[in-house]
């Protein structure tokens, strides 16, 4: 079975995102930017995984695969970059992916 582009691009792209974002903040090459770890942490690791669960939800991928994926790499990030207070974030960002995904499903019923 070959793999589709897209589910690949929709399983990867978060956590390839979430992997930049976190070794761009932490880098000692940049400038002292620590406030985009915490901005990625309250809003754009939350949305990553909104529009994964979206497209997961329209055909596009895999929503186990694709959470379960995303979730890993933000553990190796917590691991390497935090500390376990953190942890509740991974709850948060699960539950964003299942209400983009549960969204777009009740929107696809009620047509």
């Amino acid at each position: 079975m070959r793999a589709n582009p897209t589910t690949i691009f929709v399983t990867f792209l978060p956590s390839i995102l979430i992997i930049l974002l976190s070794v761009l903040s932490f880098s000692e090459v940049t400038a002292n930017i620590k406030g985009l770890f915490i901005l990625s942490l309250l809003l754009i690791f939350p949305i990553l995984f909104v529009l994964q669960g979206v497209a997961c939800a329209l055909g596009k991928g895999s929503l186990v695969v694709s959470l379960l994926f995303s979730t890993i790499t933000f553990i190796v990030i917590l691991i390497i970059y935090l500390n376990s207070s953190a942890l509740i974030y991974i709850f948060i960002y699960i539950v964003s992916g299942l209400i983009g995904y549960g969204i777009i499903k009740l929107f696809q019923k009620n047509k």
